[in-house]
């Protein structure tokens, strides 16, 4: 069961309560009752813990002196009792700046600025505590604030006479820039009319030096002009020439590879008709051997006789068409090989042709000639007497063309 009232009186008189009131320590409040006291802790606590932000250590210490008052009236025994009160009356007689009661007006003075910036609040609290050092580098702005804030409440004087020396050099530096400041002026006006004497100097310089050098830049473009000129009259005929020539090139590039193409085609056209040509004339020697030497039993059959003008006729008639057709495919195989050659001397003839034409070293008459050579009908040797002749009229004409550009 909880002590009574009139213990906890007991205990609040024999204490001999006496709260300073901080830091005005002048004033002295006599507590005779253990309500009275509780009163008047409480009141504190419902000053001060909506100004917690910022002033929380003054807050805590009030709510710590509240719990040991609640806790000395929970005590069941006198004694007990006594040990919580005198905790209580310990913290709420405490000289320290936690312990600054809520008519004092340092206290009023604070709540103020924590309602406006609860930094600003802990850095004046920090001041009047002691305990600067301890202010966090990332808040360093509003702690200054609030010392500055606190400065001026606790030494209003000395921050008076501050102001007044900083007014009295602040008047000195207007002064001494005022000074400075018609100096500069005046040097400015001097610099200006240095500066458009200079660019009259400079301008009639320039002027004439304009002036001087307009007839021989003239002189020099026009050298310049007639240099290019003729130099880009050079380069157009070259740049002609050479396109002419590049365009020639491009026109012979494709015969000289169909003539390539042509002569491995009769290249090995020959082979196949010289292998035919061989095959020909072996058959035919090994038909006339076995005739002669194991002639078929028709010739000796006595009912099978060609005999007189009629069979040596079908055996003449036979021998001749053997011996035409031989002829004929020798022909075709040295048909081909004619042609294979002739491609191959027209290739050549064009490589060289070519070479010239890179080279520049081939006249257009000279052209003439050549042409009619690489172009000329060939000559097959199957048919006799037939020889390469005149380049006709429409193969002129395609000569023409291809020495005319066209």
């Amino acid at each position: 069961m909880p002590v009574s009232s009139e213990v906890l009186d007991g205990i609040v008189a024999a204490l001999q309560v006496r709260i300073p009131h901080q830091p005005e320590a002048q004033r002295i409040q006599s507590i005779a009752t253990f309500s009275e006291l509780k009163d008047l802790i409480d009141q504190q606590v419902a000053f001060w813990q909506p100004h917690s932000a910022g002033l929380d250590k003054i807050s805590t210490h009030f709510v710590q002196t509240q719990q040991f008052l609640r806790s000395a009236a929970a005590q069941g025994d006198a004694s007990t009792a006594r040990g919580q009160m005198q905790q209580a009356v310990s913290k709420a007689t405490a000289r320290a700046y936690e312990n600054i009661y809520s008519d004092t007006a340092l206290a009023k003075f604070l709540v103020k600025l924590q309602e406006n910036d609860a930094e600003a609040a802990r850095g004046a609290f920090a001041y009047f505590s002691g305990t600067l050092g301890e202010t966090p580098f990332a808040h360093i702005a509003g702690r200054v604030r609030g010392v500055v804030a606190a400065v001026a409440f606790s030494s209003p004087d000395f921050l008076a006479g501050a102001l007044d020396s900083r007014i009295a050099a602040f008047d000195e530096q207007r002064n001494e820039l005022s000074a400075l400041r018609g100096q500069i002026a005046e040097n400015d006006r001097a610099v200006r009319k240095d500066t458009e004497e200079w660019k009259s100097a400079s301008r009639a310089s320039v002027q004439k030096m304009l002036e001087d050098s307009q007839g021989s830049l003239s002189a020099h473009e026009q050298e310049w002009t007639n240099t290019f000129s003729e130099a880009h009259a050079k380069r157009t005929q070259e740049f002609d020439a050479l396109q002419k020539a590049f365009a020639e090139h491009l026109r012979i590039t494709a015969p000289a590879e169909y003539w390539e193409v042509l002569a491995r085609e009769y290249q090995a056209k020959g082979r196949w008709w010289m292998l035919c040509s061989t095959a020909a004339v072996v058959a035919f020697a090994i038909s006339v051997s076995l005739v002669a030497y194991r002639p078929p039993e028709i010739f000796s059959d006595p009912k099978h006789v060609l005999g007189g003008i009629k069979g040596a006729l079908l055996i003449a008639a036979g021998v001749s068409m053997i011996i035409y057709l031989i002829n004929l495919l020798v022909k075709m195989c040295t048909s081909a090989y004619h042609l294979a050659r002739d491609a191959r001397e027209r290739l050549q003839l064009t490589h060289v042709f070519l070479a010239l034409i890179k080279e520049s070293a081939i006249e257009p008459k000279d052209r003439e000639i050549v042409l009619s050579a690489l172009f000329s009908r060939a000559d097959t040797g199957l048919l006799k007497g037939d020889s390469g002749p005149t380049v006709p009229t429409p193969m002129g004409t395609f000569f023409e063309a291809l020495k005319g550009g066209r």
